[in-house]
């Protein structure tokens, strides 16, 4: 109407080719595809008109609600123009419609669409032609809203986000020994969460009250317009599910959203237990639930996003327990609280580890979902559910024999059919090569997986067979062996037990096990020196037959951990596979930081067991290259394959960046070892060389500790790679000493060594002259520590102006005053101190020095001052070719220093 009459005005309509765009941000430095956010501009004439100046205009804005009294901010985080048509002169064009299209590139490292109670980050598009409105004015088009999310599995709806593998593992006194797994097909908001909790062995009788999973919201603000304001409001925690008395396990179901759930949680627990677990009884549950929609919970912001409102997260894991007493102190207690249980007896224990959420669209519980959840959602309805065993069997596990359906929550008509169309549309229209091949009746997810399924069968039917039988070498089942084959090995552990094998390396059997990651060669090059492996067989044969196995590590400040606090260690990576074999093995840790084989050699045994039947040594790092370490491995090893349990050793060999020179105490750890013949398996000679070459990776395999790399001490990759090369070094074991057993070596009648020596200890030392009548006097280590369960170091009653002090994981009795003496009974032939040294550069006191007696005999003067930057324990010899029995060590803080000061720092005393 208005056209006819001449009023009609010209309009500008944009449209998106995608609402919805995919950024892949990065770190800084790390190149990166930026997505596109194309489409179409139409502007309709009612006349013949010029035109000068179309452009379209991609605008994002950030709002900040600042929770302390700073006023509410706005700022631009994004602003793209693009110019459609621009002449010299203005161009006529005709009545009508006519298209434009437009393409913006928009840079990964874009804020994010955000909306939460903190403020907002939204984009949109807009177009504008110049001149063309009335009294001419500009035409501006519709606002079209754009959203911007990261999805880091790809680029388009059907790739999904990355699945949760989450296994903690963990020891409390009261509860013994504990796994926690947390798993997730795919880690988003409104996506499942499957908790499994299982105590091993509790200790003490326990009530369990109840198991909680929570998800910590951090958000961090920004402001743009001054970037030295930054302010972190307090963690919002969101509740994801509890088990307790009043809400049970669910084993696998879901019966409804998350939010009505997280509703249903918010009520208090009521006060009786959930279940009551009784001494050496295991207790198990496993639990699946939805994740809160994204109205309660906001995706995490990736490294290299660069946005003034960043989300992190951390999930928790809550158990409450109480210790049940026995009878007579219940009683007693039941005198104080009335005959009622105290809240105050129950105790916590809780787990957090870091979480990255991701969302999948506007919605990420139900909006734009991709196409593996359309499929799995028509697989779930066809079977009736979404077994427990699925999620399993996608972790790299074999599934459960019993398995729990989940029926999820019944879908709207209307957003069911909308999101099939979205799926179809991201994996078909997008891929219009493919799809005009396929027939239209077969363009349907349901159908493509029948006429996958079928295709498969076709194959497994008509694929040639070969000539002969697969070798028996891939077998895993174990074979009928008399008296050593009594332990069955679970299906999924590629423990090769055939006896006529050709090899035993698990990595040419199953190169698909999720241990040959890393590579046959690479697992070649871990093994620096097997030997015969004969004590590690003898003690594998004791754990065939089902004996209980004792393994004892014995390390320094890698094997504590440290740089990787809260994550898994290499000792528990490899005890977690080696006990899924034999189950009946447990491990005992002596983790000593900052001590090297010196202080081993002397009081190994006041932090671990003298009967195990396997020790581990991780020392390398802290070992100088020179000729004292070749004597000190020596006495370690003596000292460990002398013990009457005649063990086997292992040594674990790893590395460092930090110091002058990169041998360390490899020199020593390989050549003794090759002496003593114990076997050295490490992450020195496959990693170390890649680091040469590719620098700028030592970030992966070196841990941060206070913000900084830690070129002393490996990473959480560095501690698996340790734990799985060691595993794989076993299981060759495992199947060498089956086969050993099935089919022993020939006896050979010849000239050559006819194995009769394996297993003794050497009768020289190695950098002695050939003398076959050269007795050793067998070494009996004795040593008494700050700290120590076993054998802690207590001084003697006379002593004063000495203290017990704790820094860095390290213990000591120190003093800093002049004429302060304490003394220490001890018995033996020798005798020494160790002692904390240090150039004092660090330090508030510089270290002193003590003049150290035995039995008020003259002395010896002990200096704690050394010139090294690196300060770690030294071992001071004080007396030898004492008479046997007992003496008394007795030490004076001396004026004369190296230092300033007279800071002395006596860690223990070792005596053979």
């Amino acid at each position: 109407m208005l056209n006819a009459i001449g009023l009609a005005q010209p309009t500008l309509h944009l449209s998106l080719t995608e609402e919805l765009l995919y950024l892949h941000p990065a770190p800084e430095g790390t190149p990166t595809e930026d997505p596109w956010v194309s489409g179409n501009v139409t502007l309709w004439l009612p006349k013949a008109r010029n035109l000068r100046h179309l452009t379209v205009r991609l605008l994002g804005k950030m709002e900040i609600a600042w929770p302390d009294n700073r006023p509410y901010e706005s700022a631009i985080v994004l602003d793209k123009l693009v110019t459609l048509f621009e002449e010299d002169k203005d161009v006529l064009l005709s009545k009508g419609e006519h298209t434009f299209a437009f393409s913006i590139i928009v840079p990964s490292s874009t804020a994010t669409y955000e909306r939460c109670a903190f403020g907002r980050v939204r984009h949109s598009v807009t177009a504008k032609a110049k001149g063309l409105g009335a009294m001419g004015g500009d035409v501006i088009s519709n606002e079209k809203t754009l959203f911007l999310i990261v999805n880091p599995g790809g680029a388009g709806a059907s790739s999904p986000p990355p699945p949760l593998h989450h296994k903690i593992e963990g020891i409390v006194d009261e509860v013994g020994p504990y796994t926690i797994a947390l798993q997730s097909q795919n880690i988003m908001i409104g996506g499942l969460l499957l908790l499994r909790f299982n105590i091993v062995s509790p200790p003490t009788d326990l009530e369990i009250y109840s198991l909680k999973v929570k998800i910590n919201q951090h958000f961090h603000l920004r402001s743009s317009s001054d970037p030295a304001h930054k302010l972190s409001p307090p963690v919002d925690p969101r509740t994801v599910l509890i088990i307790d008395s009043a809400h049970p396990a669910n084993f696998g179901k879901v019966d409804g959203p998350a939010d009505a759930a997280a509703r249903s949680i918010s009520r208090a627990p009521t006060l009786g237990p959930l279940t009551v677990v009784p001494r050496g009884e295991g207790f198990k549950v496993h639990h699946l639930a939805r994740l809160p929609n994204d109205n309660l919970l906001r995706p995490t912001t990736q490294p290299g996003t660069e946005t003034g409102i960043a989300v992190s997260h951390t999930i928790a894991v809550e158990v409450t327990y109480r210790v049940v007493l026995d009878e007579a102190s219940e009683a007693n207690e039941s005198k104080f609280s009335k005959g009622k249980e105290s809240v105050r007896d129950r105790r916590k224990l809780v787990v957090s580890r870091p979480l990255d959420i991701f969302s999948t669209g506007k919605s990420g519980a139900s909006c734009c979902r991709t196409l593996r959840e359309v499929q799995g959602e028509i697989r779930m309805r066809g079977s009736g559910g979404y077994g427990e065993s699925s999620v399993e069997s996608r972790m790299g596990r074999e599934p459960s024999h019993q398995s729990h359906f989940v029926s999820l929550p019944p879908m709207d008509r209307r957003s069911s059919a909308a999101t099939k169309h979205v799926a179809r549309k991201s994996f078909f229209h997008r891929s219009g090569r493919l799809a005009k091949y396929i027939p239209p009746s077969l363009r349907k997810p349901k159908a493509l997986l029948v006429m996958l399924n079928i295709a498969v069968l076709v194959y497994l039917v008509l694929r040639p067979t070969p000539s002969s039988p697969l070798p028996a070498a891939i077998t895993v089942s174990p074979p009928t062996l008399p008296s050593l084959n009594t332990t069955i090995i679970p299906n999924h552990v590629t423990y090769v037990s055939d006896p006529n094998t050709d090899t035993c390396e698990t990595c040419i059997l199953r190169p698909n096990d999720p241990l040959c990651e890393y590579g046959i060669d690479n697992i070649r090059l871990s093994r620096n020196y097997e030997g015969s492996g004969y004590r590690i067989r003898k003690m594998l044969e004791r754990a065939i037959r089902g004996e209980e196995i004792t393994i004892a590590v014995i390390g320094a400040s890698v094997t504590a951990g440290h740089g990787i606090e809260g994550q898994t260690k290499w000792q528990d990576r490899f005890m977690e596979d080696f006990s899924k074999v034999f189950p009946k093995t447990k491990m005992t840790v002596g983790a000593a930081p900052g001590m090297n084989s010196k202080w081993f050699s002397f009081c190994f045994d006041a932090l671990v067991t003298t009967t195990a039947d396997l020790y581990i040594v991780e020392l390398d790092i802290n070992n100088d290259a020179a000729e004292y370490t070749y004597h000190d491995d020596d006495a370690l090893y003596r000292g460990l394959l002398n013990l009457p349990q005649k063990p086997a050793v292992l040594r674990a060999s790893v590395f460092a960046l930090i110091f002058d020179d990169l041998s360390r105490g490899a020199p020593s750890s390989f050549l003794m070892s090759q002496w003593f013949d114990i076997p050295v398996i490490g992450i020195r000679n496959w990693i170390l060389p890649h680091l040469i070459e590719h620098p700028v990776e030592a970030e992966l395999f070196f841990a941060r500790t206070y913000g900084e790399l830690d070129k002393r001490h490996i990473s959480e990759l560095g501690h698996r790679a340790l734990g799985d090369m060691l595993a794989l070094y076993m299981r060759s074991q495992t199947c060498e000493a089956r086969r050993r057993r099935a089919n022993p070596p020939p006896i050979r009648q010849n000239a050559w060594p006819q194995g009769d020596i394996l297993g003794l200890v050497p009768k020289q030392y190695i950098w002695t002259k050939f003398d076959p009548t050269e007795q050793i006097t067998p070494l009996f280590p004795s040593c008494s520590l700050v700290g120590s369960k076993l054998r802690p170091l207590r001084p003697a009653p006379s002593t004063k102006g000495w203290d017990h002090i704790e820094w860095n994981g390290k213990k000591a009795i120190a003093s800093t005053t002049v004429g302060s003496t304490i003394s220490f009974p001890f018995t033996g032939t020798k005798i020494g101190i160790f002692v904390w040294s240090s150039n004092g550069l660090k330090w508030d006191v510089g270290p002193g020095r003590c003049i150290c007696s035995v039995d008020n005999d003259e002395g010896t003067v002990v200096d704690a001052w050394i010139p090294s930057e690196f300060a770690h324990s030294e071992f001071n010899m004080v007396k030898e070719g004492l008479d046997p029995g007992y003496h008394t060590l007795t030490c004076t803080i001396i004026p004369e220093s190296s230092s300033p000061g007279h800071n002395f720092r006596i860690l223990g005393i070792g005596s053979q």
